[in-house]
């Protein structure tokens, strides 16, 4: 391996560039999908992890930044640069603005029911989805349709954005009508800490990639501050408001605790799920003989 070669690998890992391969995705028409309770096996934690996204940054637009801000943090550089682009009245600005405002994801463990060799997989989808999801949960009719013995498999129904009515792919939610168990009790033990996947960089990165339209240098500390020698650049490829603020003074300290969701949770999940895998096991077992 030449230098040339581990230099770009480098910079690949410093990204944490996000590969779409790496997740689930539906196909046109309906996708019989099981989606599984929190990978904590807390029955009472929600079954979804909520972040966002800023994209489009840089010099191609082809960086992207977690939204600090949705992950309880004091500041987001960038939600501070849409604001202030916004207050400048320019319809560039505020076009750039409207570019690079967060992006609302959602992550889930679920099994494709098509396809279940495949095992645990992870799904990620848009918040109107969670949103058309969790009206099934909030309705009695239906409860918590991740439960491993009471939930239920649901078809994601995908309109391609050819054939959709708004441009872009369309999803629609259709929960099964009958509860089940889930098929392997395998699954609770595949499922992926989905904490570990929303991946954060520090404000003091942020502003970097803001300020030079690209990633920090290796070993780049905060107390370096970014400066752009390339002459030829201009502050609003970047972002950089015609008109800009003095920056509030900086508050590293993250929260203890993530902000409190806004989506309800349903009155029937348990808690003590080694008790219900014990169950599960017992239930099993007695099927067999």
């Amino acid at each position: 391996m030449d230098a040339e070669r581990a230099a770009a690998i480098l910079a690949e890992i410093r990204s944490k560039k996000f590969t779409r391969k790496e997740f689930w995705s539906p196909v046109k028409g309906p996708n019989t999908i099981r989606i599984l309770p929190s990978w904590t096996l807390d029955l009472s934690q929600d079954f979804f992890r909520k972040t966002a996204q800023h994209w489009k940054l840089g010099n191609n637009q082809d960086l992207w930044v977690t939204c600090l801000a949705e992950e309880g943090y004091e500041r987001c550089p960038v939600c501070e640069r849409i604001d202030s682009l916004y207050r400048t009245k320019n319809k560039d600005d505020e076009a750039f603005a409207k570019l690079i405002r967060k992006q609302t994801k959602v992550l889930y463990n679920i099994v494709d029911m098509n396809n279940v060799s495949k095992g645990v997989q992870v799904w990620q989808s848009g918040i109107t989805v969670l949103g058309d999801i969790v009206k099934f949960v909030g309705n009695a009719k239906y409860g918590d349709i991740s439960h491993p013995t009471t939930g239920r498999n649901i078809d994601i129904v995908m309109t391609e954005a050819k054939e959709s009515k708004t441009g872009w792919n369309d999803y629609a939610v259709q929960p099964d009508p009958e509860r089940s168990a889930i098929a392997e009790l395998e699954w609770l033990e595949q499922m992926t800490d989905l904490d570990s996947l929303v991946k954060t960089k520090s404000v003091e990165e942020i502003e970097y990639i803001l300020a030079n339209g690209e990633l920090p240098p290796e070993g780049y500390t905060p107390e370096a501050k970014p400066v752009s020698t390339d002459t030829q650049k201009s502050p609003e490829r970047y972002g950089e408001p015609k008109e800009t603020k003095k920056p509030a003074e900086e508050v590293k300290a993250k929260p203890e605790a993530r902000k409190e969701e806004v989506f309800p949770k349903s009155p029937t999940q348990e808690k003590d799920v080694n008790a219900l895998l014990a169950k599960l096991r017992k239930d099993r077992a007695d099927k067999v003989k």
